[in-house]
Formats: C-alpha cells, sequence, structure tokens
C-alpha cells in the first residue's frame, strides 16, 4: 500500500498509537508533511464517499504537524 494512504486512515482512525505511526513515516522520511497535507485535502474533498469526518481528520493532522515539528 501506499504510506500516504496508510496516513490517512491512521489520521481517520485517530487512536494515539496511529498518530504514533504516522509520525513514525514522517521521521523514517517515508512521506512528507507537506504531500500528506496535499493527499489529505484531496481526500477531504471527497470526504463522503470515503466515509471521512473531515473535521476529525483535520484536527489530527494538525496535531501530527505539532508532535513532528517539535
Amino acid at each position: 500500500m501506499d504510506p500516504y494512504t496508510i496516513a490517512l486512515s491512521k489520521l481517520d482512525r485517530g487512536f494515539d498509537t496511529d498518530i504514533e505511526d504516522v509520525l513514525f513515516l514522517l521521521h523514517q522520511k517515508l512521506i512528507t508533511f507537506e504531500q500528506l497535507e496535499l493527499v489529505t485535502a484531496i481526500a477531504l474533498e471527497k470526504a463522503k464517499e470515503f466515509a471521512l469526518v473531515s473535521a476529525n481528520v483535520q484536527a489530527r493532522l494538525e496535531e501530527v504537524r505539532d508532535l513532528f515539528l517539535r
């Protein structure tokens, strides 16, 4: 699977371990935050098709950003 798809699914589920997994992908340079933001924005445009809750995913993306940039 594409690492961005994995990260997006983890942002959607949002368990603490999911956030840690996304951070791992970032720290290992398997994904970039900029591309993750873009992928997330595109997915959220079609959120209803994918049963995503936009506000939750966006909040978790912001949490990841804050933790990653520490």
